[in-house]
């Protein structure tokens, strides 16, 4: 389903950095990430291509009200830091704060780049409901992770994850008292 034939011919250049669009009409940016079999395969973010009617990846609306405190509460912004880059990394996740512990369970477990980055450095931050909060990862591949889903807080987040999960997994991240 690509870009109609007025559309593309339309479309101002492609700026630097941004590879041209593919058949579907999105253009490739190289978010910095670096990919699984080194630079040349870099892992990419979906950028919106003028005349191209579908939106990019989904999670920078989200990121972007968590950052300025604009998202629902059953949000959560998680910070680690990349494996590789050793850069901060921002993922929206459910909120699963329960006290001083927050429970997240991953819906793709290892294969999730959060998972991996917070397996590498265990110190994360999480940002939510407008706090900010240090705190240390611990996965927990032992856990009964869809109890651990149906005693979350927000179960309608909770519910989607358990339906979208491929290999569920529960991570604890225990936070600095405040």
């Amino acid at each position: 389903m690509g870009l109609h034939r007025r559309h593309a011919q339309r479309a101002p250049p492609t700026p630097p950095g941004v590879r041209p669009p593919a058949a579907g009409g999105v253009a490739r940016v190289d978010d910095g990430h670096g990919g699984r079999d080194g630079p040349h395969c870099a892992h990419v973010a979906l950028a919106q291509v003028p005349g191209d009617h579908r939106a990019g990846t989904g999670q920078q609306p989200t990121r972007w009200a968590l950052r300025w405190g604009l998202a629902p509460n059953a949000f959560a912004l998680l910070e680690t830091t990349g494996r590789r880059s050793g850069l901060p990394r921002h993922t929206p996740v459910g909120n699963g704060l329960v006290g001083d512990v927050f429970w997240l369970v991953a819906a793709h477990g290892r294969q999730a780049d959060y998972v991996r980055n917070l397996m590498a450095d265990p110190v994360v931050r999480v940002k939510v409901g407008g706090r900010r909060r240090a705190g240390r990862a611990v996965v927990l591949p032992g856990d009964d992770v869809p109890a651990r889903s149906r005693s979350l807080p927000y179960q309608w987040d909770a519910a989607i994850g358990r339906l979208m999960a491929t290999r569920p997994l529960t991570v604890r991240i225990d936070l600095a008292a405040g």
